[in-house]
C-alpha cells in the first residue's frame, strides 16, 4: 500500500541516489556567540561572506591533513635515483639473501636455520 497521491515507489528505503560532484549541501553546526562574532569579523576583514570565509578555513585545514601528491617531475626524479641506486643490468637479490642481509643488519641474534 502507498500513499494517496503518490506514485508507488516513490522512495526507496536504503537506495540513496548520490549527489552530483558540484551539488551544493547545507552544514549546520553550533559555536559559541563570540566564536561566531570573531569569524564575522575576520570574514568582513577579508571581503568575504562568513559562508565563503568558512569554507576556505575547513578547505585549508583538510589540505594540511591531506597527503601530498606527487608532481611527474618529483616521480621521475624519485624513478632516477632509484635507478642511480642499482645500475643497469644489476641483478636484484633473491628473497633469501635479502632475509639473510635483514637478520645480520636488524636482527643479529634471530636464528634463521
Amino acid at each position: 500500500m502507498g500513499h494517496p497521491g503518490r506514485a508507488a515507489n516513490t522512495f526507496q528505503l536504503g537506495r540513496a541516489n548520490p549527489a552530483p560532484a558540484n551539488a551544493m549541501s547545507r552544514i549546520h553546526f553550533v559555536v559559541k556567540e563570540t566564536a561566531k562574532m570573531a569569524y564575522q569579523a575576520q570574514a568582513r576583514r577579508e571581503g568575504k561572506s562568513l559562508g565563503e570565509w568558512l569554507r576556505e578555513a575547513a578547505d585549508e585545514k583538510l589540505a594540511t591533513v591531506r597527503p601530498r601528491k606527487f608532481t611527474v617531475e618529483e616521480l621521475r626524479e624519485f624513478a632516477a635515483r632509484c635507478d642511480a641506486r642499482h645500475p643497469p643490468g644489476a641483478r636484484e637479490l633473491d628473497w633469501p639473501e635479502i632475509k639473510k642481509i635483514l637478520v645480520e643488519t636488524r636482527y643479529p641474534d634471530y636464528d634463521i636455520t
